[in-house]
């Protein structure tokens, strides 16, 4: 591990940005699920639950939305390309974010436990 972090901390000025606005906006689609069915699954009052239902069926029409204007176009170049432009340019957002949160406070593992932050 420590070979490992001294090679990825050593080249994270040339990756950064790439892998924020690469790959920033999918964990952000997981990140979204995830929570939305925590939140669904463990809700302890009826209309924490519904909330919920309603965060997972909100993604479920978007992605059927989604899937369906991306099968619009009539070869696989064309959609790959549509589909990495439409969510690269939210990666500015990405970049945003994180910058404005590497100043914020977080959570020791500890704290996550007690907080059940992501657990299943």
């Amino acid at each position: 591990v420590d070979f490992l972090t001294r090679c990825l901390v050593s080249v994270q000025h040339f990756t950064f940005l790439p892998v924020s606005v690469v790959i920033g906006r999918f964990n952000f689609y997981l990140i979204s699920f995830l929570s939305a069915l925590k939140r669904l699954v463990f809700a302890s009052r009826s209309r924490e639950a519904l909330g919920g239902f309603a965060d997972v069926l909100g993604m479920l029409l978007f992605w059927t939305w989604y899937v369906a204007l991306v099968s619009q176009f009539e070869t696989s170049r064309e959609r790959l390309c549509f589909v990495l432009a439409s969510n690269w340019t939210v990666g500015i957002l990405h970049i945003q974010l994180v910058l404005s949160h590497l100043a914020t406070d977080t959570f020791t593992a500890e704290e996550e436990r007690e907080q059940q932050f992501f657990t299943f």
